[in-house]
């Protein structure tokens, strides 16, 4: 069986494996790495030792990226990475650096469409017509697949939810990202910057800390509205929240369907369910293998799931 190089970029790190054609990850690891403090010649060069290092153990047919920013897919180039990517990120095509360095054939998408292709393949989402796919983090991103297709839109900027505005000043990802609680609790406890992390929030609500409860209801709430608005836009039959917050399920989940039946009218409520990610930190590595062998013409249906060819 083929073997793929899988990666996951995000702003902290770069999550890596080798994964076969029908999902098995046969090695993972992590390469920390704060995007935005790096030139962008080293990153592209340390996406370019992980493979090369994994071609010493390991016959590849191929590199899958997954990659915080808007994507070109048809391309492989970055349409607009931000501020938590090297300058220069933007603009780069990262599919045509690897296949001339690597000698491999490479697709490059979106993390979140990625996470939530993953999830429609291996994870919760499978058998489900209209999704949407919400990560929470650093920011909040969104993706809608249909059918199993993803809506990339004319600009390849579908699902960009974490820019949506929550009243006149403040996007969505300002006030409702794990970013945004953590800086909350950092401020209202007159910490250290960097003293908070988003576990021990959850760590010192449970031990029924006043600031804490009260910075997580505002988050609960904040990303409850967020998640409404789509519902009401969008219809979906599946909401599925990822990112780092499916680590905190079993105190997210009733409390953000709770309030998501107080907003969300009946009609809407009863047909769209809020399922929390399975695969970790794994679907944007899974989901980027889905995507390139969708790509190369590896994936076929058959009776109803899907194989490799």
């Amino acid at each position: 069986m083929a073997n793929y190089v899988c990666m996951d970029l995000g702003g902290m790190s770069i999550k890596h494996g080798v994964g076969t054609g029908d999902g098995e990850l046969l090695t993972s690891g992590v390469t920390p790495m704060i995007m935005a403090e790096v030139e962008l010649e080293t990153l592209l060069e340390q996406l370019v030792t992980i493979v090369r290092n994994y071609k010493k153990e390991y016959r590849l047919s191929g590199v899958a990226i997954a990659t915080a920013g808007m994507v070109d897919t048809a391309k492989g180039t970055i349409v607009y990475s931000g501020a938590h990517f090297p300058t220069g990120y933007t603009g780069t095509n990262v599919k045509k650096y690897i296949e001339e360095n690597c000698k491999l054939n490479c697709t490059v998408e979106n993390d979140v469409n990625a996470a939530a292709l993953g999830e429609y393949w291996l994870g919760s989402a499978q058998k489900k017509s209209l999704i949407f796919c919400i990560t929470v983090g650093t920011g909040i991103g969104g993706a809608l697949l249909y059918n199993g297709k993803l809506i990339h839109g004319s600009g390849q900027c579908t699902g960009e939810v974490g820019y949506t505005f929550m009243g006149e000043k403040n996007r969505w990802e300002d006030v409702a990202s794990t970013a945004a609680l953590i800086q909350q609790v950092t401020a209202d406890k007159h910490a250290a910057k960097g003293q908070i992390t988003g576990e021990a929030i959850f760590e010192l609500a449970s031990e029924d800390d006043p600031t804490a409860i009260d910075a997580l209801n505002h988050f609960i709430e904040r990303l409850a509205i967020g998640i409404a608005n789509i519902c009401y836009t969008i219809n979906p039959e599946l909401i599925v929240l990822g990112g780092g917050v499916t680590a905190q399920k079993d105190y997210l989940e009733p409390r953000l369907n709770k309030r998501l039946g107080e907003l969300l009218i009946e009609p809407i409520r009863k047909n769209t369910k809020l399922v929390f990610a399975t695969l970790g930190n794994k679907a944007g590595m899974l989901g980027a293998l889905y995507f390139y062998l969708e790509e190369q013409g590896k994936l076929r249906v058959l009776k109803g799931k899907i194989a490799n060819l």
